[in-house]
């Protein structure tokens, strides 16, 4: 109505002065102040600033006033949230009470459940027991009227035996005492000729025991005395004239007779060769070798065992080496020493030479065979393994001179 306007104060300030224009804020003199100035401050001025004044007056009491409002609904929104506060409080403890209660029912439940099927188990149970009673019942009783009848009988015996003469029962009594004595004493009789008749069998036992082993050194003994009255010594020589006849007659002459190999020369050209079992021959391994073939082995068989004896001999100028049968003299292993004194360790490298390799050195190198052992110290076997497989690959049947004492030198040099 009024057309006031307020100003905001959260506006930034305008300036209505250009920079240094700026009138000065400190009081003039009243004698400098025009008339002018007087007038429009009492008709302007002056009514705005007491209208100005009121509504600041009107501004605070209304300021008072909501404060006192705000202040009471605080205190009156305390006192509900209180309540509020002490009600929650109350449905949350009786919550968690019936959550406890609900617990402990689901728990009392499992335990009923649970008491629920053992009495249901101990229910079957007891029907099986009744069943196999009602079963036994009849019989039991049956037993219980039979021996029930039986007493009876006892006890009217018993009855009687009272009523009878007392002396003539003691002395029948003492008659009895008596026979049972003698019952006991004829017992141990019995049983003392039991025991010896138990040991009159033993006895008879060893005795034909002892007469058997008599008997067969006996029939041993004249089996002897035969041999020795019949068998003489021209007998034997004419014996073996007939045996040595019958092989010139049918150019067959024996010279090995083994459960496992039967051996003749035959024509003084064949060597026959006949494997068996248990002196059976077995035809389909049957061999046939002409005497000259046999002379060729022999002479490549001499001249393969000096040519490793060589190499055996070269390898033992360094390394000290033992000879292991193997597979039942199959075949045989050298067994050489080797040491890495930098390392201090010890290394055992074993040469294994099978018939084959034996039979037909150098042309059989490639199957020499060897293995690497470790006998202490930090040393790598495979290492040691790898350098003997690295010489020995390079070895061939024109060039295997002293390979053995060659290839452990590679080893030591190389892992050493």
């Amino acid at each position: 109505m009024t057309d006031i306007k307020f100003m905001d104060l959260s506006a930034p300030r305008r300036s209505t002065y250009a920079a240094g224009q700026i009138p000065s804020l400190q009081p003039r003199n009243a004698a400098e102040i025009p008339l002018a100035e007087y007038a429009v401050a009492m008709a302007i001025d002056v009514p705005q600033l007491v209208l100005y004044s009121r509504v600041s007056r009107d501004l605070e009491d209304w300021v008072e006033r909501s404060r006192a409002d705000v202040m009471q609904h605080e205190e009156d929104a305390a006192t509900h949230q209180l309540g509020l506060i002490r009600k929650n409080t109350r449905l949350q403890a009786k919550s968690e009470w019936y959550d406890w209660k609900l617990q402990w029912i689901e728990r009392l439940k499992h335990t009923a459940q649970t008491a629920f099927h053992d009495l249901q188990k101990d229910a079957k149970t007891l029907a099986k027991l009744k069943t196999e009673t009602d079963e036994i019942v009849p019989e039991l009783q049956r037993e219980y009227d039979e021996i029930s009848r039986l007493l009876e009988a006892e006890q009217q015996e018993v009855a009687e035996i009272e009523k009878c003469d007392q002396e003539y029962l003691n002395e029948l009594k003492t008659s009895i005492a008596e026979q049972n004595v003698e019952v006991e004493s004829l017992r141990a009789e019995v049983k003392e000729a039991d025991d010896r008749l138990q040991w009159l069998q033993e006895r008879v036992e060893n005795i034909g025991q002892q007469k058997r082993e008599h008997t067969v050194a006996i029939a041993e003994a004249n089996r002897l005395l035969q041999v020795q009255t019949n068998s003489t010594c021209a007998e034997v020589f004419r014996l073996k004239n007939e045996l040595q006849t019958l092989e010139d007659l049918h150019m067959f002459h024996i010279s090995k007779v083994q459960s496992d190999l039967f051996e003749y020369i035959y024509a003084s050209e064949y060597h026959v060769i006949i494997p068996c079992r248990d002196y059976l021959p077995l035809t389909e391994r049957i061999q046939i070798l002409r005497l000259a073939e046999i002379v060729q082995r022999l002479a490549d068989f001499w001249s393969s065992t000096t040519q490793i004896r060589a190499q055996l001999r070269q390898l033992s100028i360094k390394y000290p080496v033992e000879i292991e049968p193997r597979r039942q003299f199959s075949e045989f292993a050298a067994r050489t020493m080797v040491l890495f004194p930098r390392k201090k360790a010890k290394v055992y490298i074993s040469f294994i030479f099978n018939s084959e390799t034996f039979a037909c050195w150098p042309l059989s190198i490639g199957s020499l065979r060897w293995e690497v052992e470790v006998g202490y110290g930090p040393i790598d076997k495979q290492a040691v393994l790898k350098a003997v497989d690295q010489r020995m690959g390079q070895v061939t049947s024109s060039s295997n001179y002293a390979c053995l004492i060659d290839a452990c030198i590679e080893a030591q040099e190389t892992c050493g």
